[in-house]
């Protein structure tokens, strides 16, 4: 899996401390703030797949929170010390300086690390139960979560580094007109069945929660009767579900001349990956759909299925 990366610039602080005294000399312990430079490789998404070459760049925003203790913590039972947010982080390749708000600062003692995770969308935290939320039912929020990264105060002139991972697939949908199908004819709706929507984190397991979509099915958004033409066009907005196990996806697909229910798609990978956009091609023709499943912009498989 391709990894977004976001560097974390960390100034050491002492927190309130008056001047110590050593055989070097005086030591001026000044509050100093965190202070934050991120950049973005690839593509991400706080509500549709944000490409790093548009202009002018897309932000997004992230939560961050940090645990302060010696060694690594029990995150299932120690205490988050702060949860803070970073925004305004463009999607650029380029790392560009970030704010904390509020702004934290290290431990005065050495010896204590602050141990920083960090997600998207940022969500509604319930900082006692290590837990975040976020609305989500049409499948448009990109989830991410950052390895964890440490470091005291003693590391101010040391970068920490982000890297943000993709805990989604992401769906694409292209239709096309095939020999024999009707001029003018129009794609209706697309429905994913069977999929689960991300819709929150745990951050004391540092896993995605999710939320499974009922039985009608994912309908995929921004589809408005577009006509299905011999180029192909772009059908409705991406989609972000969380992984399958397996490598099919079934789907339910309208057009103004058919309906065709629980027909499937396959991928050449062994299950349905996080990480990975897969564009699904329909071609319709008089018969029937063929499709072709490709993955692009995050990593690239291949798939193919046939709806009769």
């Amino acid at each position: 899996m391709k990894r977004v990366f976001i560097s974390i610039l960390a100034a050491a602080a002492l927190m309130g401390c008056a001047k110590e005294e050593s055989n070097e000399g005086t030591i001026d312990n000044e509050l100093v703030p965190i202070r934050l430079s991120a950049g973005m490789g690839i593509e991400v998404s706080s509500k549709a797949p944000i490409n790093p070459d548009a202009s002018p760049l897309t932000t997004f925003t992230a939560g961050v929170g940090g645990w302060e203790a010696e060694t690594a913590p029990d995150y299932a039972t120690a205490a988050m010390t702060w949860v803070s947010t970073a925004a305004n982080i463009e999607a650029s390749t380029t790392a560009k300086s970030v704010t904390l708000n509020p702004a934290r600062y290290y431990n005065a003692d050495a010896s204590v690390n602050t141990y920083i995770r960090a997600w998207h969308p940022e969500g509604t935290v319930n900082q006692t139960a290590k837990t975040v939320a976020f609305e989500n039912t049409d499948g448009s929020v990109d989830a991410m979560l950052a390895v964890t990264v440490n470091g005291s105060k003693e590391d101010k002139n040391t970068p920490l580094t982000l890297a943000f991972e993709h805990q989604t697939a992401q769906l694409n949908f292209v239709v096309k007109a095939g020999e024999g199908l009707a001029a003018g004819t129009t794609i209706e709706s697309i429905k994913v069945k069977g999929v689960s929507l991300p819709t929150g984190f745990d951050l004391a397991s540092y896993t995605t929660t999710s939320t499974a979509v009922d039985a009608a099915g994912l309908e995929v958004p921004g589809i408005a009767s577009e006509e299905i033409t011999a180029d192909g066009v772009a059908a409705g907005n991406p989609v972000m579900i969380m992984p399958l196990s397996g490598n099919t996806v079934t789907i339910d697909v309208a057009t103004s001349e058919a309906v065709f229910s629980n027909q499937t798609f396959t991928v050449d990978t062994e299950n349905v990956e996080a990480g990975k956009n897969y564009t699904i091609t329909l071609t319709f023709s008089q018969s029937g759909i063929s499709l072709n499943a490709t993955v692009e912009a995050w990593e690239t498989e291949e798939g193919s299925g046939t709806i009769k």
